[in-house]
């Protein structure tokens, strides 16, 4: 992936499941037909979960997925709301300050040229500064999301073990702009059904027909 430019979507680790890649674990639970057996598995994932999240946290490292189109998915594992409110914590800062390095280790390695920040990594002005020093250019989200979207609820999906095909999906959403209609068509093809909530009812009337 040196040799092209390569888009990537970072964003906070919701689940700790995003950062546990021995997904086959997960499956065998629902292989387990005794109950007591069941409970002590779940006990013990539990724990190996909580241990290698605690890692990744302590040692910075940034969870990367590599997706379709030439993208990247990464997740931050530390949490960001205790980032922003870290300037009395030493430690949380030095873990911070770890992830940040790796993040930059990253962009470097995969030659990184565009990126889509979360709204609250977009909070962080350190991930800023890497954009701007790199220079790497920071999307609004349109003109990936339709390419990584599908991407990143699989991913999702497949820490919760669960398939695309069945899923409801809710969009919040106010405009009908071309971008706003395409992604809503592009994601009633791979769902089980799209809803959308809105103020704008009559914006949307036109694509109801599709949705039904």
């Amino acid at each position: 992936m040196k040799e092209k430019s390569v888009k990537i979507y970072l964003k906070e680790c919701i689940s700790k499941l995003e950062v546990w890649k021995y997904k086959n674990l997960i499956k065998l639970h629902n292989k387990i037909k005794l109950r007591q057996v069941k409970k002590i598995y779940n006990f013990l994932l539990r724990i190996f979960i909580n241990i290698n999240y605690s890692m990744k946290v302590f040692k910075g490292n940034i969870e990367i997925e590599k997706l379709k189109e030439g993208s990247l998915l990464c997740i931050i594992p530390i949490n960001i709301d205790k980032i922003k409110d870290s300037n009395q914590n030493k430690f949380i800062n030095y873990l911070y300050k770890k992830c940040v390095n790796n993040i930059e280790k990253s962009v470097r390695k995969y030659n990184v040229k565009f990126v889509i920040l979360s709204k609250k990594v977009k909070e962080l002005e350190d991930i800023k500064n890497i954009c701007i020093c790199n220079n790497i250019k920071i999307l609004d989200g349109k003109y990936l999301l339709k390419v990584m979207i599908i991407n990143v609820l699989e991913h999702i999906l497949n820490a919760r073990n669960e398939k695309l095909e069945t899923q409801n999906i809710h969009i919040v959403i106010n405009q009908n702009s071309e971008i706003n209609i395409d992604l809503i068509e592009y994601l009633s093809g791979k769902v089980k059904s799209v809803n959308i909530v809105t103020k704008k009812l009559r914006n949307f009337r036109e694509i109801r027909e599709i949705l039904i």
